[in-house]
């Protein structure tokens, strides 16, 4: 089965759920008008009401997921994308105090790759470093190059640790480890390094955090 019918299957089942969704949450509002605060059944609606919420943004991550589009490629500064990836983040740092190491290497070739698809897989992967230092921490970043013609790149952080047989399911879509990897965030993020020619592992950080390394081959 092609990528096309499968994104074409995908989006009809999202269509096909998302509609009755639409009818419960108008429904759950009209119901929720008519409970006074003193009512028990006022808490179960807004529980299911969040419920609602919650399928409605696994279908729109399922969406995500199945619309990653084959690369559009061009020669990319790989330092300058990093920093740009960031900038975005930075303020979200500072609300949450977190730290932001840089040690990035200034004397990186250019890859040829998607700039857009890797700034996506970068982000991804810095909101879930962020998401898990909700009371402050340290993200650090660096970048380099091994005398094997490789760019490699380690994201840091002293977040949440998870036992290291589950390191593995970090990458795998909808399956969430101790409030790691929920929702394809991850998922989308190696799928779009994969189409790229890179690749990503992820290690422990000790008894905190972990330690994200991507590896991008230099073009001869």
């Amino acid at each position: 089965m092609d990528q096309s019918m499968i994104r074409e299957l995908v989006d009809g089942f999202i269509h096909e759920v998302k509609n009755p969704l639409a009818g419960i949450r108008v429904a759950l509002k009209a119901m929720g008008k008519q409970i006074t605060p003193e009512d028990r059944h006022g808490r179960v609606i807004e529980d299911i009401y969040e419920q609602v919420r919650n399928i409605n943004k696994a279908l729109s991550d399922l969406m995500d997921f199945s619309r990653i589009s084959p690369p559009n490629p061009s020669p990319t500064n790989i330092r300058k994308l990093l920093e740009q990836s960031l900038d975005r983040i930075q303020p979200e740092c500072q609300r949450r105090k977190i730290a932001v190491e840089k040690h990035l290497s200034t004397n990186l070739p250019e890859l040829t790759i998607d700039p857009r698809q890797i700034e996506q897989a970068f982000l991804h992967i810095f909101l879930d470093m962020v998401n898990v230092m909700p009371e402050g921490g340290k993200l650090i970043v660096r970048s380099s190059r091994d005398s094997m013609r490789h760019i490699l790149m380690e994201f840091e952080d002293t977040g949440i640790s998870i036992p290291e047989t589950h390191l593995e399911r970090l990458f795998k879509p909808f399956l969430s480890t101790m409030g790691r990897g929920s929702g394809v965030g991850l998922s989308i993020a190696k799928r779009v390094l994969d189409l790229n020619g890179g690749s990503i592992q992820v290690k422990r950080r000790g008894e905190e955090g972990l330690i994200f390394r991507i590896v991008f081959p230099i073009p001869l």
